[in-house]
């Protein structure tokens, strides 16, 4: 298979602006779903299948396209900080060649809230406050619900750095080498040497590779999707505020349209469909 290269007129810098407001609009649509329309081909097939074994492959399927998740979350979360030194959105998430490719996980400084104020400075969103926020039609009573709505921004980006950690090391056996041994119907096996303890040998972890793990990752990919949208929200809010409403409006069918298709998978979540 060949990768066809269509050479293009290059793009002057001074349309970055352009592009990063054209970008962020087509990937709100298409990149950021990615894996979420593909869970749900793979849940709605694995429930039609009566194999264990291809049930099985499907559902570690399913946790490399969450764990892919998590870490596009993370990448779109160092976009937006670099874009404070001048590094618009697009080159931040690779339009640029990158010299090294590795795990990325969520940047530390924003698990962590103290005050609405810090955290929007720390984004680089230091022309958001409460009236700003009230302007682009936020229905938000008062100081305490505009600090709220923040700290959730934290809340969820150290629940998903959390989750990054976790499953970090089944996330690099899967990509590179599958490494894993197909244990029982319903669980694979990673065996890592441990040097630490004595006797040396071999611990194992188990993970479970069941329907419901698929259907958790589903869920959880939706969230990160909601979740995305959130934080380029507020980019919009502050560096491109004519095109707010523009944004709105596709990002508002694009959100009831993931829940809806959460829910036509039979599939309840707090926070999500409820």
């Amino acid at each position: 298979m060949s990768v066809q290269v269509r050479p293009q007129r290059a793009i002057p810098q001074n349309d970055d602006e352009v592009i990063e407001r054209g970008f962020i609009l087509d990937y709100i649509t298409f990149g950021l779903l990615i894996n979420f329309r593909s869970l749900i081909v793979l849940l709605r097939a694995a429930r039609a299948l009566p194999n264990d074994i291809d049930r099985k492959s499907i559902c570690l399927s399913a946790w490399q396209n969450l764990l892919s998740s998590f870490e596009d979350f993370a990448m779109l979360l160092h976009a937006i900080i670099k874009k404070k030194d001048g590094q618009h959105l697009h080159h931040g998430l690779g339009f640029e060649r990158q010299q090294r490719q590795g795990s990325t996980d969520v940047p530390g400084i924003l698990k962590r809230y103290r005050s609405a104020r810090e955290y929007l400075d720390t984004l680089g969103f230091n022309s958001l406050d409460l009236d700003t926020l009230r302007r682009f039609g936020f229905d938000i009573p008062d100081e305490q619900t505009f600090s709220d709505y923040y700290e959730d921004f934290a809340i969820g980006v150290r629940e998903i750095g959390e989750l990054q950690r976790e499953y970090n090391d089944l996330k690099n056996r899967l990509k590179h080498g599958k490494a894993v041994l197909s244990n029982g119907a319903k669980e694979i096996t990673f065996l890592s040497w441990n040097n630490g303890a004595a006797p040396a040998g071999w611990d194992r972890t188990h993970i479970e590779t069941t329907l419901q793990q698929i259907e958790v990752a589903v869920k959880q990919t939706a969230k990160i999707y909601l979740r995305s949208l959130d934080f380029l929200h507020s980019f919009m809010m502050h560096y491109h505020p004519g095109h707010v409403q523009e944004f709105q409006r596709v990002a508002v069918k694009r959100h009831r349209w993931c829940v809806r298709k959460v829910r036509s998978l039979g599939l309840v979540s707090e926070g999500l469909t409820k």
